[in-house]
């Protein structure tokens, strides 16, 4: 049938089987074809020679109703439906099983638009579009699916050589092939696996594009190509594949590829074949030749990508900038770059980058970047990627990487064990630079160096934000991060290690440079490593110069917490506790250990300098057959403070166990505190240096320095020195515990304000030097001291309760006394001597003597026999006044105290003088009654008789009476006297001078001269000598 006009379908049917003519095998219509609405048209089994296998319009086709093109075909193009117009699809269309010798299986047409449902099943075509052939497509609305159909060359479902524009509805394509050309669901002009771009791609609102099993074998041509996706709508490309080239989703070759919103996906994208021997360079599900990326808005996604070089999305030579929206890639793989590969670099200022599960055979398992990485905001996270050879883990980057934004890598590894390979997480050629925000690894690990972080010839700069490495692991060195040159850590910066380790050097981190900190704060928890187990610092030195580094339960053989191999300057704080640089400002560690030297810290061939304000700590460190249980360096130099405290330095058959809080190496080096402070507590070693070894000869200076409870299981459990010349000033020491000596220096030791002390006095102390030079030694708070030196120059030497100074040719020892010895109490510069005899008991500290007996400073090991037995009651030596009686002192308590005299009784009793006026005057009268009277008496009766030549007989008896009175007086006195009775011991307050007194006083009587007054003066005479020669105080009376 033909119509020269137009053919309108208003209603009814149309039906056409097994038609067949020239040109439009059931119908020819030079117009044009409108069906409406509430109409139907059905062709079955058409054919035609020429174009339109069913249906022929040669100025254009409305199909409004329901239409169904099944079995036709044709000799030229379009095997159902042929139009050099315009074709319009308002209704539902479906062909199925239609065939075209040339162009479009089912249509051809100059253009097409859509807003219905159209159904393409089963076509093909022996050249292109076996589906559907236009010069350009717009689709409104519905849908428009593309089914099993197959192009011999381009466009296995749709082939376009113009623009395809969508502005809603979905478009899909399900197991469409191009078998030899391009485009196996969808071909625009030019190359395209899914969809190959000739022209413009634009969605604009609201649409869903998916190419599911695509299959196309596709050849590389020329032509400018760009993409642009905007506002809403979705793009789906799955299970696409290209044989050669690039671009098994899509291709762009020299445009640029812009999303503004919408969804892109694709799926299963990605190489095919490969031809014998050919070489294939292959950039999958997506490829721009050469131009860039540019996201500001929607989602593209790639998921079960494969290609040569980035599986997923390929930048050959141009960038990638993503300002907001969402790019990821799951479970895709390539040669180089699983997920992504781009040429330039890579911008990030917004959105989200995500990689789980690629893996790449080179480098990158989740992307390659040939230039530099910029990221000024946004989120990467990265999950389980792995390269196979060479370094990153997940991202390869061959320039610089500067990051600011939320950052994660977890479960990535490296799996490459060439050399310079590595970086579980991340690798870079160049500098790695941490400019804010956070970044996180997580269970990285590398069969080479850098867990997490490899930066084969940059630095690590971390100038602010927070950087996070967990449970990391390198087979060879930097378990979290391997650093080719140099690390700052800037006064924003935060760094946390937990759980990080490499086999060989750096658990938490190594670098091959200079380490400086200016400020911030480094964590290192749990780190372990053959040498260094939280940091290793080789080739260079450690400078911190602010900040805080904290090293806890860190583990190694060399350097439990830290090992650098030059010089460390330390300016803040550094803490070792339970573990090991300069440091300027607060560092830490904490139970480090390492089987060999350097429990926390150890320098290779560098010293420590510490800057003034700063804070170095080592706690729980301990060094296994090695020396140094908290650090080992070859010098130290502080200004700041420095804390050792239960630290261990162990021997094992290869040696070792010298040093239990630090070990000074031999050579050159040298230990130098100027300022600061040092505590040593609870540090002990195997063999020598329980605090500290210095093992150098170099002249040393201390000052303010602590020890407590540090102690070997030999000698100087204190410090030992090899030391020229050591200073030390204000040094205390607290519960020494070394078996003979604390403190042994080979050389010349000064000590300055030395304070000792030991609880309860347990513990005692052995010093030995060479050459020892100390002002006041006070051991009094030990239990024994010991200064052993050829050459001794000791000020004073105070030795404890119980002990004695015993003197030698190269020692001075406050020893213990032994038995039936004792030291003068409260004396600690006295000498052990005899107990004294007639003690009641005589300890080495105290005795007590017997009643009647007495001792008197320093002598007390002569005993002193008191005349009078009341007078002397037994003293304690603890209060040396005791030995006389109240009223008594002197020698023998034969002297009255101010306030008592000598009684008229006796000489040798002392009473107390009257105090009270009334008693005064009992006093005075009495004495005036007992003295005045006789001699009243006596003159009287001499001067009665004037001119006597002869006495007379009452004058001789007075005379007599007064004699035998002053014997008889004295007489009483001796006779209870034990002096009296043993008068050989000549060396007691002597009774025989008594006695020697007695009799010459006798001898004078009998040439007394009978005169009465000359014999009342001889009386008066001799009472005077009496009380000058008893040397006796008195109250100014006489008592009975």
């Amino acid at each position: 049938m033909k119509a020269t006009g137009s053919f309108v379908q208003e209603e009814a049917s149309v039906s056409c089987q097994a038609c067949n003519s020239q040109r439009g095998g059931c119908m020819h219509v030079v117009g044009k074809f409108v069906q409406s609405k509430r109409s139907y048209a059905d062709f079955t089994g058409c054919n035609a020679s020429s174009n339109g296998g069913a249906l022929s319009a040669e100025k254009g086709v409305y199909l409004g109703g329901n239409s169904r093109f099944e079995y036709s075909s044709t000799g030229s193009d379009g095997g159902c439906l042929h139009t050099e117009g315009h074709a319009n699809f308002q209704g539902f269309a479906k062909f199925d099983r239609c065939k075209a010798a040339r162009y479009g299986g089912a249509v051809s047409a100059r253009s097409a638009e859509s807003g219905a449902r159209v159904a393409f099943e089963d076509c093909t075509a022996r050249s292109s579009g076996g589906g559907l052939f236009l010069e350009a497509f717009h689709q409104t609305g519905g849908s428009v699916t593309f089914a099993f159909c197959e192009a011999d060359l381009d466009g296995g479902g749709l082939y376009l050589r113009g623009d395809f524009r969508q502005d809603g509805g979905h478009t899909g394509f399900e197991f469409c092939e191009a078998k030899i050309g391009k485009g196996g669901g969808l071909c625009v002009e030019r190359n395209g696996g899914g969809m190959r771009i000739g022209g413009n791609f634009t969605q604009l609102s609201g649409g869903v594009a998916a190419f599911s099993s695509v299959l196309k074998y596709c050849r590389d041509h020329e032509r400018r190509n760009a993409l642009t996706m905007r506002t809403v709508g979705a793009i789906s490309f799955e299970n696409c594949k290209a044989a050669r080239g690039f671009g098994g989703g899509v291709q762009v070759r020299d445009g640029n590829f812009t999303s503004a919103s919408g969804v892109l996906n694709f799926t299963r994208c990605g190489l095919r074949v490969a031809q014998l021997m050919a070489v294939v360079e292959a950039f999958k599900c997506m490829g721009l030749q050469r131009g860039s990326l540019f996201q500001h808005g929607g989602d593209i996604r790639f998921s079960h990508c494969k290609a040569g070089k980035g599986g997923g999305l390929a930048l050959r030579q141009g960038s990638l900038h993503q300002f907001m929206g969402s790019l990821g890639f799951e479970d895709s793989s390539s040669g180089e770059g699983g997920g992504l590969f781009v040429g330039k670099d890579v911008l990030l200022m917004g959105g989200a980058m995500n990689f789980s599960y690629c893996q790449a055979s080179g480098e990158g398992g989740g992307a390659v970047v040939k230039q530099d990485f910029l990221q000024h905001g946004g989120a990467l996270v990265v999950d389980s990627c792995n390269s196979q050879d060479a370094g990153g883990g997940c991202m390869g980057v061959e320039g610089s990487v500067f990051m600011s934004g939320s950052n994660t890598f977890k479960r990535c590894v490296a799996l490459g064990d060439r050399a310079g390979t590595g970086g579980g997480g991340l690798y870079t050629q160049e500098t790695f630079t941490q400019l804010g925000g956070i970044i996180n690894f997580t269970r990285c690990r590398a069969l080479k160096s850098g867990g997490a972080l490899r930066i084969n010839n940059g630095s690590l700069l971390a100038k602010s934000g927070t950087m996070i490495f967990k449970k990391c692991k390198a087979e060879k060195s930097g378990g979290g991060s391997d650093v080719g040159l140099h690390v700052y850590i800037g006064p924003e910066a935060k760094m946390f290690l937990y759980a990080c380790s490499a086999h060989y050097l750096g658990g938490g981190i190594y670098l091959n440079g200079r380490f400086f900190q200016d400020g911030g704060s480094m964590h290192f928890s749990g780190c372990q490593a053959d040498v260094g187990g939280g940091l290793a610092v080789f080739g260079s030195y450690l400078h911190q110069q602010a900040g805080r580094m904290h090293f806890l339960h860190c583990h190694a053989a060399f350097g439990g917490g830290i090992w650098v191999q030059e010089n460390m300057t330390v300016g803040s704080s550094v803490v070792l506790s339970k573990c090991n640089a300069s440091v300027g400002g607060n560092a830490s560690m904490e139970y480090c250990r390492s089987i060999g030297s350097g429990g926390g810290l150890l320098m290779g061939s560098g010293g420590v300098r510490q800057q003034a304000g700063s804070r170095l700590s080592f706690r729980h460190c301990s060094a296994r057959g090695g020396n140094g249980g908290g650090m080992s360096a070859y010098s130290f130099a502080s200004q700041g403070f420095t804390e050792f405290a239960s630290c261990v330095a162990s021997s094992e058959d290869s040696g070792g166990g010298s040093g239990g809080g630090f070990y000074i190496s031999s050579g050159n080096g040298t230990i130098q505190q100027s300022r600061g402070r040092m505590s040593l507590t609870n540090c002990t070693a195997e063999q020598r240096g329980g605090g500290f070894y210095l093992g150098s000869t170099v002249p040393g200076d201390l000052r303010d320095i602590s020890f407590d409870r540090c102690g070997t299981y030999g000698d100087a459990g204190t410090f030992y020195a090899k030391s020229h010349a050591l200073n030390v000033s204000n040094l205390t020491v607290l519960e020494p515990r070394s078996v003979d000596f604390d403190i042994i220096s080979e050389g010349k030791l000064a000590l300055q304000d030395l304070h000792l002390h030991s609880s309860n006095r347990k513990f005692g102390m052995g010093i030995w030097s060479g050459n020892l030079h100390a002002g006041t030694v006070n051991c009094t708070l030990l239990k024994w001291c010991s200064l052993v030196a050829p050459e001794r120059h000791v000020d004073h030497l105070h030795c404890p309760a119980g002990t004695g100074i015993q003197k030698g040719d190269d020692f001075s020892n406050c020893s213990v006394c032994e038995d039936n010895f004792t030291v003068l109490p409260g004396h600690t510069q006295s000498k052990c001597v005899p107990c004294p005899t007639h003690n009641d008991f005589c300890y080495v500290d105290k005795f007590k003597m017997t009643p009647g007996h007495m001792v008197q400073k320093p002598d007390i090991s002569l005993t002193i026999f008191c005349p009078n037995p009341a007078a002397c009651p037994g003293g304690n030596s603890t209060d040396f006044s005791t030995m006389c009686a109240p009223g008594y002192q002197g020698r023998a308590c034969a002297r009255c105290t101010q306030g008592y005299s000598i009684s008229d009784s006796s000489v040798l009793i002392c009473t107390r003088c009257a105090t009270d006026f009334w008693r005064k005057l009992l006093q005075w009268a009495y004495m005036l009654a007992k003295h005045i009277l006789p001699f009243a008496v006596a003159a009287y009766s001499a001067l009665q008789v004037e001119d006597a030549e002869e006495v007379k007989r009452s004058g001789v008896l007075i005379n007599q009476l007064l004699s035998f009175a002053t014997v008889a007086g004295t007489l009483l006195i001796l006779g209870p006297c034990y002096t009296f009775r043993r008068f050989k011991q000549v060396s007691v307050f002597s009774c025989s001078g008594i006695l020697d007194y007695i009799l010459g006083l006798e001898s004078r009587i009998m040439v007394a001269q009978t005169n009465a007054m000359r014999e009342i003066k001889l009386t008066a005479a001799t009472l005077k000598h009496l009380q000058a020669g008893s040397s006796m105080t008195t109250c100014g009376s006489f008592r009975q």
